[in-house]
C-alpha cells in the first residue's frame, strides 16, 4: 500500500506531525537555553526577550530543513532498504521453490525408475526359473527419462 505523500518536500503524512513536535520541541530548548544565557548578562528583560526572539527566528528555518532532510534522507534510506530486502526474500523464495521443484522431480523419476526396475527385475527372474527367454531391455535411468 502506498502511503499519501505531503506536498511539503514531498513528506510522508504520518511524518510530518513528528516533525512539527521536534521542531517545536528543538526551538523551545534552543530558546530555553538562549533565554538563560541572555538572562545571566545585565540588562533590561525586554533587551533578553528581544535578543531572544531575535536568535529563535534565525535558527527556525535551518531547523526545519534538518528536521525534514533528516526524515526525507533516513526515510528515503529505510525505503530503498526495505524494497531490497522484499526482494531479495521474493528472490529467494522463488529460487526456493524452483530447486524444490527439481528435486521433487529427480526424487520422483528415481522412485519410478525403482519401481520399474524392480518390476522389470521380478519378471526377469520369474522367466530365468521358468527357463524361458527374456529379450526385454531394462528399463530406462532416470538421467536418460526426457520430460514432454
Amino acid at each position: 500500500m502506498k502511503k499519501q505523500r505531503a506536498t511539503l518536500l514531498s513528506t510522508t503524512q504520518a511524518w510530518i506531525s513528528l516533525e512539527i513536535i521536534l521542531l517545536f520541541f528543538l526551538e523551545i530548548v534552543y530558546a530555553i537555553i538562549f533565554w538563560r544565557y541572555e538572562s545571566a548578562k545585565d540588562q533590561a528583560t525586554m533587551e533578553a526577550v528581544i535578543a531572544t526572539a531575535r536568535n529563535v527566528s534565525v535558527c527556525i528555518l535551518p531547523t526545519i530543513v534538518g528536521i525534514v532532510g533528516m526524515f526525507e534522507i533516513g526515510g528515503e534510506i529505510m525505503i530503498r532498504f526495505t524494497r531490497l530486502m522484499q526482494d531479495a526474500i521474493a528472490q529467494g523464495i522463488a529460487q526456493g521453490i524452483a530447486q524444490g521443484i527439481a528435486q521433487g522431480k529427480a526424487e520422483g523419476k528415481a522412485e519410478v525408475y525403482r519401481a520399474w526396475h524392480a518390476d522389470w527385475e521380478r519378471r526377469r527372474q520369474a522367466a530365468a526359473e521358468k527357463g524361458l527367454p527374456f529379450d526385454e531391455p531394462p528399463p530406462p535411468k532416470p538421467e536418460d527419462i526426457t520430460e514432454d
